[in-house]
């Protein structure tokens, strides 16, 4: 830190002054230089202490006892057991058979319901997917238009973040969807305090592990001390770092909501810090000239605010008796069991994703290495295509939720399956089916959108002609890589669905090595450039459909269930 504070050669008190001179000259190169540091980590980790104690505030009230429930639970329909009963009888004896047993007009309403089901997650989600990415594109739009080493720096450190997000956070929500929502009624509350324990170790142990190295993680991504994009990307790195509580506790409280089957809330959190992000990052980029720092203090301080909103929300919830221990009290014994669970299905998660953070590590790298030019228009296509893509995460979330409801039917057969008469069986192909048209169908238009005015988005995030002409070149494959991206996620939703943990950490690293060895393939034949590193990317997220749709059509493992019905 203090080797940082020592590169800056202008006063933190003349750093607004002097920025305002250069960019109203045209160069902002020296922009960076003047970031007051100790202010900047000052916010980052008020925001993380006040997020700490925001998850330790959410553990207690969920420990408290339930109140009792202000609405008594939906009568169920009668003869609904039986006709499950029924069909998944003539579906294990003959699929003919099963078909007989309920009739077409049945069977074609109760597809419709579960598309309904499907829209009632994948919506929610799917708006709140369309607001998280504006506060990156923010973010780019604003660095974009001081110098091309701050945006190069940016696009560097925000790679990091990104896999730092992918090991640690990512998994934490996956594992809390699932298990929340197949933990029983009585345990939620039990489930609610086990993931934010958990949410509060992750982030604790990304601002102390990430937040002094942040330099080093810089270094090994290619940048060395003495280039332009090392300060910016070093400081934006290190406040992302030390804001890490506020991302996590944000993640965790948004995976119990969707476990418990509410997306809205997340979508009004998300839109909260959002609004708060946009607020904040001129006053902090630029009236008080922290540069890309000021960038990610904004972010930090908004999931914050979101993070804040969401506990509220949960709140409520424990007292419609929606979340909270039985009536006699706490229960200890139940949330070590849960923790435990949660910790383990945790650690294979974080296995798993050492394979994405293994590629797109290895990529950003070599992006940096090609220049100033290259790493920022990496850092923007990766903001833009991912941020276009990124929608199709609401798919997986509904693949995700309804796999493991009729996967749980399948085994449960004295519970009564909501889709009735529809097969657990037949529904949980559907379902796939549905997940795999849907992305298919989306990334599609959102390529095809994207392309149509790239010209036009290009421009509003930076007035850079040679970053411009950069993305233009690699937006075809950076296209490409959309598509796949969008059918890998509900693919993979369907594997986390059915709790196929281990086959997923497999596919992960294979997927991986897949798109490196493509790169390097290419590079031993002189083929280094942008489009290089995207053809990678695209390979990575391809390997996953393809493996994807093997593990379930091989009927191995939870997918057993499936093919037992043949």
């Amino acid at each position: 830190m203090a080797a940082f504070a020592s590169s800056l050669p202008v006063s933190a008190s003349s750093a607004p002054l002097g920025l305002r001179t250069e960019f109203a000259g045209g160069a902002a190169v020296q922009y960076r230089h003047a970031v007051p540091e100790v202010p900047i980590v000052g916010f980052a980790t008020a925001s993380s202490t006040g997020c700490a104690a925001l998850c330790a505030v959410a553990v207690v009230a969920a420990a408290m006892p339930r109140r009792r429930a202000a609405r008594s639970a939906p009568p169920r329909r009668p003869g609904a057991r039986q006709v499950v009963a029924k069909a998944e009888a003539a579906d294990d004896d003959d699929g003919a058979k099963g078909a007989a047993s309920v009739s077409v007009a049945d069977e074609d309403a109760a597809k419709r319901r579960v598309d309904g089901a499907f829209a009632g997650i994948a919506l929610p989600s799917f708006a709140q997917l369309c607001t998280d990415p504006l506060a990156g594109l923010v973010d780019t739009a604003n660095i974009g238009h001081l110098s091309r080493a701050a945006l190069g720096g940016m696009g560097v450190a925000v790679a990091a973040q990104y896999s730092l997000t992918k090991l640690f956070n990512d998994p934490l929500l996956r594992v809390t969807t699932s298990l929340v929502a197949s933990a029983p009624k009585e345990e939620k509350g039990e489930s609610a305090i086990a993931v934010m324990i958990l949410a509060l170790f992750l982030g604790v142990a990304q601002m102390v592990l990430f937040g002094p190295g942040a330099g080093a993680a810089i270094q090994g991504l290619g940048i060395s001390t003495d280039a332009e994009m090392y300060a910016p990307a070093v400081a934006y790195l290190r406040v992302r770092a030390f804001g890490a509580p506020c991302g996590s506790a944000l993640l965790a409280l948004t995976g119990v909501c969707r476990g418990l089957g509410d997306a809205k809330s997340p979508f009004y959190a998300s839109v909260l810090a959002t609004i708060v992000n946009i607020v904040l990052d001129p006053l902090l980029i630029f009236n008080l000239g922290w540069g890309c720092g000021g960038a990610a203090a904004a972010t930090v301080i908004a999931q914050a605010c979101g993070a804040m909103l969401l506990v509220f929300r949960l709140s409520g919830a424990r007292g419609r008796g929606e979340l909270g221990t039985s009536s006699g009290g706490f229960r200890w014994q139940v949330l070590v069991r849960v923790l435990r669970n949660f910790m383990v299905t945790a650690g294979v998660m974080i296995a798993r994703n050492w394979g994405k953070v293994f590629c797109f590590t290895f990529m950003a790298r070599q992006a940096a290495l090609q220049g100033p030019v290259v790493a920022a228009a990496h850092g923007l296509v990766f903001q833009l295509g991912f941020a276009t893509s990124q929608v199709a995460e609401s798919l997986a979330t509904s693949t995700q939720v309804l796999i493991a409801q009729a996967l749980r039917a399948i085994k449960d057969t004295s519970a009564v399956y909501q889709f009735a008469p529809l097969p657990p069986r037949t529904a949980a192909r559907w379902i796939v089916r549905r997940g795999l048209q849907l992305g298919l169908v989306m990334s599609l238009a959102l390529s095809g959108l994207t392309y149509l005015g790239q010209g036009r988005i290009l421009g509003a995030l930076t007035s850079d002609a040679a970053v411009q002409a950069a993305c233009t070149a690699v937006m075809p494959v950076v296209l490409l890589c959309q598509i796949f991206k969008a059918l890998a996620y509900p693919m993979n939703g369907s594997l986390m669905g059915a709790l196929d943990w281990s086959f997923s950490a497999v596919v992960l690293w294979t997927a991986g090595a897949a798109g490196v060895g493509l790169f390097s393939f290419l590079a031993s034949f002189g083929v280094v450039d942008l489009r290089t590193v995207w053809f990678g990317l695209t390979t990575f997220f391809a390997t996953q459909v393809v493996l994807g749709l093997g593990r379930i059509y091989s009927g191995r493992g939870p997918w057993r269930a499936l093919r037992e019905a043949a």
